[in-house]
Formats: C-alpha cells, sequence, structure tokens
C-alpha cells in the first residue's frame, strides 16, 4: 500500500495514521485535502503552515478553528475559511472580524453568522442587508434600530417569513410587511399584530401559503368558508383545524379530499360512514382506497342499497367489495349479465365461487335458461362448468 493509500485509509480508520504522521508535511496536505477536520490532529508546527491551513480551510472552513493564532489573523486564510463556511468567522481574530470584506464574504455565504461580526459591522447596513437577505432570521442578530427598519425588515420576511418575530410592535403592525412574511411562510401569522390577525385580506394571503396555518387563526375564520375553502385547496389536512360544521360540509371536505386523500380522515363520523360520499371522494382522489375505512364502509353495503343507477354508476369501485355476495346475488337476480359481462373483476368473482353461485341460483329460483347469446358464447367459452347457466 503506498503512502496515499495508507494516509486516505487512516482517515476512515480513527485518523491514527495521521497522528503517527503529524509532523510530515507532505502526508498532512495529503490528507487535509480529503478532510480538513484532520488538521487538528496535527503538529503546532504545521497546524501554522500557510499552505496547510489554506488547503485544510478551502475544504472545510470549520478547520480555522485548529490554526494558529497567527494565522486566524491573517486575511487570506480566513477569508477562504469564510467562503466556504461563513460561520468559520466565529474563529477569526477580534481584528478581523471587524474587517467589512471579510464580514461581507461571511455574511454573503451564511447569514446567520453575522452574529460573529464586530458590533460596529453589526451596525453597518450594507452587512445588514446582506445577511438578511441570504437568511432573513439573521435579523435576530442585529442592533433593534434595524428591527424597525422597513427597508431591511421586507428583505428579512421576504425570505424568511419568521424573521416577523424580529420586528418591532410597530412593524408587526404594518400591512405590507406582514403581507410579505406570511406570503413567504403562512405561519408567520403567529407573529403577526392581534389586528391583522384579524384581516381577511391578511388571513386568505396566509392560508393561502400554507393551508395547515389555519391552527393559528381566529376561530372567527375558521368559520369562514372562503379561508378554509382556500385552505383545505392548499393543504387538504388542515381540514383538522376547520370548525365542526366545515368538516360535515360536503364540498369542503371533497375539495380537501381532492388535495390530500388521508383527509377523510379528518370528515366528520357521518360523512366517513356513508357510502355514497365515499363514492364520490373516490371519484376525485382514487388514493383514498389506501386510506381510513373506505373499504369496511362498502363492506357494510346492504342488499337493498343496490339499484340500477347506483351498479351503472359505480361499477368501476365494485370489486373493491370483499363481501361480494349480496352484489353478485342482485346481478343475477335482476338479470344484470351485462354488468357481470363488462366487468372482469365481478365475472372472475363469480366464476371463483361456482358452488355459491349455484346455491345461489337456487335460492333465488332464477331460471337456468337464458336469452343472451353473447353472453352464453362468453361463458361457454371461458369456463365449461357455466354452461349450466346457458341450456
Amino acid at each position: 500500500m503506498n503512502n496515499i493509500n495508507i494516509i486516505l485509509f487512516s482517515i476512515q480508520q480513527d485518523n491514527k495514521y495521521i497522528e503517527f504522521k503529524r509532523d510530515d508535511k507532505e502526508t498532512v496536505l495529503t490528507a487535509v485535502k480529503q478532510k480538513g477536520k484532520l488538521l487538528s490532529f496535527v503538529s503546532k508546527e504545521l497546524q501554522n503552515d500557510k499552505e496547510v491551513a489554506l488547503t485544510a480551510v478551502k475544504h472545510y472552513g470549520y478547520a480555522l478553528e485548529y490554526v494558529s493564532i497567527q494565522l486566524k489573523e491573517d486575511i487570506e486564510v480566513v477569508l477562504a475559511a469564510v467562503q466556504n463556511d461563513g460561520k468559520a468567522l466565529q474563529f477569526a481574530s477580534e481584528e478581523l472580524r471587524n474587517n467589512k470584506d471579510i464580514v461581507l464574504a461571511a455574511v454573503n455565504k451564511h447569514g446567520l453568522s453575522l452574529q460573529f461580526a464586530s458590533e460596529e459591522l453589526k451596525n453597518n447596513k450594507d452587512v445588514v442587508i446582506t445577511a438578511v437577505k441570504q437568511q432573513g432570521l439573521s435579523l435576530e442578530f442585529t442592533p433593534k434600530i434595524f428591527y424597525d427598519n422597513k427597508e431591511i425588515v421586507l428583505y428579512a420576511v421576504k425570505q424568511n417569513g419568521f424573521a416577523l418575530k424580529y420586528t418591532s410592535s410597530t412593524l408587526q403592525e404594518d400591512k405590507e410587511v406582514v403581507l410579505a412574511a406570511v406570503q413567504q411562510n403562512g405561519n408567520a401569522i403567529y407573529y403577526a399584530s392581534d389586528a391583522l390577525k384579524k384581516d381577511k385580506q391578511v388571513i386568505l394571503a396566509t392560508v393561502c401559503q400554507n393551508g395547515n396555518a389555519l391552527y393559528y387563526i381566529s376561530k372567527i375564520f375558521k368559520k369562514d368558508k372562503d379561508i378554509v375553502l382556500v385552505a383545505v385547496q392548499q393543504n387538504g389536512l388542515s381540514l383538522q383545524f376547520a370548525s365542526p360544521e366545515f368538516r360535515k360540509d360536503q364540498d369542503v371536505v371533497l375539495v380537501a379530499v381532492c388535495n390530500r386523500g388521508l383527509a377523510l380522515k379528518y370528515a366528520s363520523p357521518e360523512l366517513r360512514e356513508d357510502k355514497f360520499f365515499l363514492i364520490k371522494c373516490y371519484r376525485i382522489n382514487k388514493d383514498i382506497i389506501n386510506y381510513n375505512n373506505f373499504i369496511e364502509q362498502f363492506d357494510k353495503l346492504e342488499k337493498r342499497e343496490y339499484n340500477d343507477t347506483f351498479i351503472e354508476e359505480n361499477v368501476e369501485i365494485l370489486h373493491f367489495l370483499e363481501n361480494k355476495q349480496q352484489l353478485y346475488e342482485y346481478l343475477l337476480q335482476n338479470k344484470k349479465y351485462d354488468i357481470i359481462y363488462q366487468n372482469e373483476e365481478i365475472s372472475e368473482y363469480i366464476k371463483d365461487n361456482y358452488n355459491i353461485l349455484i346455491q345461489s341460483l337456487n335460492d333465488l329460483n332464477i331460471e337456468k335458461e337464458y336469452d343472451n347469446d353473447e353472453l352464453k358464447e362468453k361463458f361457454r367459452s371461458d369456463n365449461q362448468k357455466y354452461n349450466v347457466m346457458f341450456i
């Protein structure tokens, strides 16, 4: 195994070889190029070697933590580190944390690194704007004077709506600011003023961005059908936060189910047990077959609930029934052979349950002679045991 392979192997084996070769510059350069954190294992002399330090921080900005004090004061080394990871600014010398070029490079890479800048640069408008544009939440680390600066706050909330948390109460009452925040993240409504939480335009923008923000809005809007419809259209699962009257409203629930089949879980018990409503749900979102008690409810269908219209309109879902006994009894008794013929699932079920079929024919006193030649030929060719039906 050559030196390079030994080095790479050691990187995967607790770095013991690097510790053993901690004074060997060639070994260390190869190692930190692959894994900058290995700089922590090398000798003090090589931690003070600019070439080694630059190689490490270019691949892993946080390696700046392990370079010598002298190199933490080196503009080239620190700049390379923060360009890789802005948060490496925390390991720079106090002097360089007050260097505008260094700090701008850091916050441009990671806005939250503003917290490590000098107090002087935290008060610098260019630095603050660069930071909040990259990460709105970096507003938290600015002097409070910026909490009331509408220009900066707008930059912040447009990048991250939750930055509204760090604005002044005055701007939390500013409709333009709050709208910008909730349009980025509907949950930011939590930090809006009480007055704007009662503004329908703001609430509509909120649930349009995130239907689940319905959780945070006042009860009066949870009873507003316009608001609830927008919310469930954006995220069907927000139905769980709607008022009870809308969880039993077919229009609202259907919109929710269309978006997310699982939303049926939050419909009222009455709707979840309404077989005919379940059919409507299935027609707009076939995924509900995997949710809730869809099959269970269909297996509760009673023979009296079958009729020609129901059968003809819902043939495509009849095969989901596990209890088909009553269904095929209805079909046979009413001579619905066209449906049997057209629906492969039903015809296959009847074939697979031939003995039960014969018993049903006897119990229902159905004649064993039929005049449908097409069906007669179909069953004769498909399965000889069906000849009894058409002799």
